[in-house]
């Protein structure tokens, strides 16, 4: 009867945790930082077709105001309740993170920002097999070579493998652009929560058997 007891514990406080993890915050779109109008070409994604301002956006999580990238053009910006997921939940997210990481706190201008987030979109959206060009294949721009030169700076020199900072985070909307933002240490990555979970499960363990 007592593991019986015992197992019922563990399971609700499980439970909890992960709900926890789960929670939805809310991220509001505070407009546009540094950016360039590039137009984008993706069959069967809403942008294409459209001109659109690539870069830094600006929005507020959790009373904090943040530089983001969109990694999400199948929706248009604006605020919405997001959940936190880790890069890992991205396609390519290894390459997402190293691009994010590296270059967003180098950018200086709209044309700089911009690249990155026509890099941070190849890397997103290009079809396997077609190599991470922003110029060619199924994603690609127009109509701003120089932001097309940044980007290609930046893909080329894209790592195999990338352990992500704990810190980097997406913020998922379900009706609006998902965001990239480096949270700071308010915002654990995924991982680092289950580890938290998984934790708090073993200290009742231990408590129940002494």
């Amino acid at each position: 009867m007592k593991r019986i007891h015992l197992v019922a514990v563990v399971v609700a406080l499980a439970a909890l945790l992960s709900a926890s993890v789960a929670r939805a915050d809310f991220m509001t779109f505070l407009g546009k930082g540094r950016t360039s109008v590039v137009r984008i070409h993706a069959p069967g994604l809403v942008s294409d077709g459209r001109r659109v301002y690539a870069g830094e956006y600006r929005v507020r999580f959790r009373d904090v105001d943040y530089p983001a990238y969109c990694v999400d053009i199948d929706a248009w910006a604006g605020s919405s309740e997001v959940t936190i997921q880790g890069p890992g939940t991205l396609l390519n997210g290894q390459q997402v993170a190293y691009l994010f990481e590296t270059y967003a706190p180098q950018v200086s201008s709209g044309v700089e920002a911009a690249g990155l987030g026509v890099a941070i979109w190849e890397v997103l959206y290009e079809t396997p097999g077609n190599a991470f060009d922003p110029l060619h294949g199924y994603f690609r721009i127009s109509d701003n070579p120089a932001v097309a030169s940044v980007a290609l700076a930046m893909l080329a020199n894209l790592p195999d493998s990338y352990s992500p900072h704990p810190y980097t985070a997406v913020l998922v909307s379900p009706c609006k652009q998902d965001m990239l933002i480096f949270g700071g240490p308010g915002i654990p990555e995924p991982a680092a929560l289950s580890l938290i979970a998984l934790g708090a499960v073993g200290v009742v363990v231990r408590r129940r058997r002494r």
